[in-house]
């Protein structure tokens, strides 16, 4: 099968949608699969990275004047969408006969999937929000307890519907690290806490130097270490170095990792954004301070929140304080901390990617 993958990431968006979707394309190529992705060249984007994991791309120009528009989908697509499904068109030539079309991008809806159909034989989107209409065969949302019910009136009817955090689309090592990491927290109890901060790959708020602020606040009993992870686009990375050099607290800062899991199921506790991200942390059993910093990160919160899962936080003047705060009631309180990762632990068996992947191959 011929695959091809329509992603973009950003500065502004982020590093998630591709993130997830090359977890995607590595399984459908260890499945024979040959694989295509289609990227338009925004500042921060990975398609140098795309390239490195050994698939193929087209890449997609941009000029900042492509965004004079001013349309609601410019700030996912870099442009119009007529500008977007023309240069799409034109992309797929170069793709040869494509089975199936994966697209994951907010800017893209129904009537770019329409004038794209004639073209493939097969679309998938993957979404999180439910709050446009599609055209397509699959429709991939990993939130928390999605139901049916939220995308019965925006698919149609022949459009199969994976919803939930069983199809999470969580790379191997994270179902690979899940046992280490059950271990791990039946056996924590407080001392020499390791700390995870991760605030997304491009943080471009600077979550991350409020988290620090926070740390640097709490009377630490024990010693205790945190590492920082961020991506090679993040605005910030150097100011977060310096700040971790003045520390009083054994800091290390990291960027680009590639073992993730294993980062996650050696930490007691992580401080991050929402996203996929968060079914990571749950599959590991990770208790989690999650901050959220975009709109399409409340549901996600809201009921992970609900459950016990997390302990939710927003931007705000007083959030280097509730940091401080959430980080104390979760480490310093061994009963609430072993409540919150045996919650975490139901949510997700980090099995999702094979799900999807047998999905897209039966339904060829």
């Amino acid at each position: 099968m011929n695959i091809v993958f329509r992603v973009d990431a950003s500065t502004a968006m982020g590093s998630g949608h591709v993130m997830r979707t090359l977890t995607l394309a590595d399984a459908l190529k260890n499945r024979d699969c040959s694989t295509f992705f289609i990227c338009r060249e925004l500042d921060g984007n990975l398609i140098s990275y795309i390239k490195k994991r050994g698939h193929r791309i087209v890449s997609l120009q941009y000029s900042p004047d492509m965004h004079a528009t001013g349309a609601s989908e410019c700030n996912w697509l870099g442009g119009s969408l007529e500008c977007d499904r023309d240069d799409t068109l034109k992309a797929l030539d170069v793709c040869g006969t494509v089975d199936w079309l994966v697209v994951d991008n907010y800017g893209i809806d129904l009537r770019w999937h329409k004038a794209i159909r004639g073209r493939v034989d097969n679309i998938m989107v993957i979404d999180d929000l439910a709050d446009r209409n599609y055209d397509c065969d699959i429709l991939l949302d990993q939130t928390f307890e999605r139901d049916k019910s939220d995308y019965i009136q925006l698919v149609p009817d022949m459009c199969r519907c994976l919803l939930g955090t069983d199809y999470a689309l969580l790379r191997p090592q994270f179902k690979e690290w899940r046992e280490e990491a059950l271990v791990r927290r039946k056996t924590f109890f407080g001392r020499h806490p390791r700390i995870l901060v991760s605030m997304g790959g491009t943080d471009p708020n600077n979550l991350t130097s409020v988290v620090l602020s926070a740390l640097q606040k709490i009377a630490w009993g024990e010693p205790v270490s945190i590492e920082v992870v961020l991506g090679q686009h993040a605005p910030h990375l150097n100011s977060v170095k310096e700040q971790a050099k003045r520390s009083i607290l054994e800091i290390k800062v990291y960027q680009n990792i590639y073992n993730m899991a294993e980062i996650m199921s050696c930490t007691d506790l992580a401080i991050g954004t929402g996203g996929t991200t968060s079914w990571e942390r749950c599959c590991l059993a990770l208790p989690t301070v999650l901050v959220v910093d975009a709109e399409n990160q409340e549901l996600i919160s809201k009921k992970l929140s609900r459950v016990g899962a997390i302990t939710a936080l927003h931007q705000s003047e007083s959030l280097e304080e509730e940091v401080k705060t959430a980080v104390e009631d979760i480490l310093f309180n061994h009963e609430h901390y072993s409540r919150m990762s045996r919650k975490a632990a139901t949510i997700c068996d980090g099995c999702g990617v094979s799900r999807v992947v047998d999905m897209v191959c039966e339904n060829v």
